[in-house]
């Protein structure tokens, strides 16, 4: 089963969505913001 996990400040949700079938397993993460985010800023906080 996938994993989504959705994080709203300090709210961190999980749930089992869906079966993977036959789709490729891969982590994806979305960043939404209001305009003007710093994205090498961001990338980098992640990578630390």
């Amino acid at each position: 089963m996938r994993l989504t996990l959705q994080a709203v400040g300090p709210r961190v949700d999980t749930y089992f969505d869906r079966p993977f079938g036959t789709a490729p397993r891969l982590t994806r993460l979305v960043v939404i913001g209001q305009a003007g985010l710093k994205h090498a800023e961001i990338d980098a906080a992640l990578r630390a």
